[in-house]
């Protein structure tokens, strides 16, 4: 039986320092670096692991936000499928853009160029009025725009919050989708998604044979292509393990009041 691991890169497999707890600076290894060379993210020992024991199970396949020249800056090793952008594009092993999905995603995602430049220029507006000092800008790869994302430098995520509060009555009714995760708050064409991509995977090029599917994330976007998996891996302190936390809790804080 074929066995296919789906894996999320930044804050499941690895992660900025601050993320990394009590971990002490001698465990950690590189993991992805900035465009000057600088270590950016790291793995922990239970992370180097966890990556050994699955390419060990099966073929991993990332599944990621990073655009190709972020993702290039990743350490790690992998040899097959890549899910990159959002879902946007999917690299064969050959480094080329899989044929058949970039034709059917690419005149849907283009469409929306222009809405995004406006929400860009919209953001940094208000960023600029209130000081809030973020750097906003129009991710593009593969020659097409892709999505909007808004960072702090210094990681002041109360930044990001505030810079949604003023801008969330402009936001559109329909055709995006808003990914806010720590330092990372993002708009997305909704035609772009990792279930859409993951879902593509499945149902054509890796439905040959039998298969295990495992999958592995850390945010909420990433529960839809974990629903498709046969298994789910979720990092113990991740935004998907604390939101399911909560509604743990409020289901037995409901369930002690009847």
């Amino acid at each position: 039986m074929d066995t296919y691991i789906f894996l999320d890169l930044d804050d499941t497999i690895f992660q900025t320092r601050h993320k990394c707890l009590t971990t002490p600076d001698e465990q950690l290894a590189t993991a992805a670096i900035h465009p000057d060379g600088s270590s950016l993210s790291y793995t922990t020992p239970q992370q180097r692991e966890l990556l050994s024991q699955l390419q060990m199970l099966g073929t991993v396949i990332p599944v990621t936000a990073r655009n190709l020249e972020s993702f290039r800056r990743v350490q790690l090793v992998f040899s097959d499928l890549v899910v990159l952008d959002f879902g946007a594009a999917i690299v064969l092993p050959t480094g080329e853009l899989d044929p058949i999905w970039d034709n059917q995603i690419r005149p849907r995602i283009v469409e929306h160029g222009s809405q995004l430049e406006d929400i860009c220029q919209y953001w940094k507006q208000i960023s600029d009025r209130l000081a809030l000092g973020l750097r906003i800008r129009v991710i593009s790869d593969f020659e097409m725009p892709l999505y909007v994302v808004a960072k702090h430098p210094d990681g002041q995520i109360e930044r990001l919050q505030e810079l949604w509060q003023h801008a969330h009555a402009e936001f559109p009714s329909e055709g995006f989708f808003v990914h806010h995760n720590d330092n990372n708050l993002s708009v997305v064409p909704a035609c772009m998604s990792k279930r859409s991509a993951v879902e593509y995977l499945l149902n054509g090029p890796l439905n040959e044979h039998p298969r295990l599917v495992i999958g592995a994330g850390d945010s909420l976007s990433d529960a839809e292509f974990l629903s498709l998996c046969d298994f789910s891996l979720i990092p113990g302190n991740s935004q998907l393990m604390r939101t399911l936390n909560q509604q743990y809790e409020v289901r037995r804080s409901r369930s002690r009041s009847q």
